[in-house]
């Protein structure tokens, strides 16, 4: 509100009403410098050269590997395929413990831990998750999963289909670089 007085005087008053507001962003990239302005570390460039690396890889291995094909497909179906996305993603554990005759030779192919192994079965199969593969096992109402769950998932997914590409021989870059 505002008040103009005869003598050109000018009061504002201001009524504000309470709100909540919640930013949310992606992946933030960082690029730190040494004092003479050199780049030491560039998240964004890393990210892409790593994805790059990545797409060269997948590239020279799907001609020759059924499983990278396999895999990359479970992975495909399951963003095309939200009401089924965990049972689709855990194709993909499936899939590596076929073709190394076991889950234990599978996590030995190295850059899979056995708590990444074992959280994907928690959240497929275990979880009363409406996305998952045993619905009709759960004696309790089931929920939708989580925006974070499903991210964790799609993340662990991922890490195998890139542990996997690396054990093939390979090697697109250091996997720590990007995610």
């Amino acid at each position: 509100m505002s008040r103009v007085y005869p003598d050109g005087r000018r009061d504002v008053t201001l009524f504000v009403d309470s709100c909540t507001m919640t930013i949310t962003c992606g992946r933030a990239d960082v690029v730190i410098t040494d004092p003479e302005g050199k780049v030491v570390r560039d998240t964004k460039r890393e990210r892409i050269d790593y994805e790059k690396a990545l797409a060269q890889s997948i590239a020279q291995l799907v001609p020759t590997d059924p499983l990278v094909t396999k895999l990359l497909k479970s992975f495909r179906t399951a963003v095309e395929d939200p009401t089924d996305e965990l049972v689709h993603l855990y194709e993909i554990r499936e899939a590596l413990s076929s073709h190394f005759g076991s889950a234990k030779a599978a996590l030995d192919i190295g850059g899979i831990s056995k708590s990444e192994w074992v959280r994907l079965v928690r959240l497929a199969c275990k979880e009363p998750i409406q996305q998952g593969r045993h619905r009709g096992e759960h004696l309790v109402l089931l929920r939708m999963a989580t925006d974070g769950e499903l991210d964790e998932a799609r993340g662990l997914a991922r890490r195998f289909i890139e542990a996997y590409l690396g054990y093939a021989g390979k090697a697109f870059g250091d996997s720590s670089a990007s995610r």
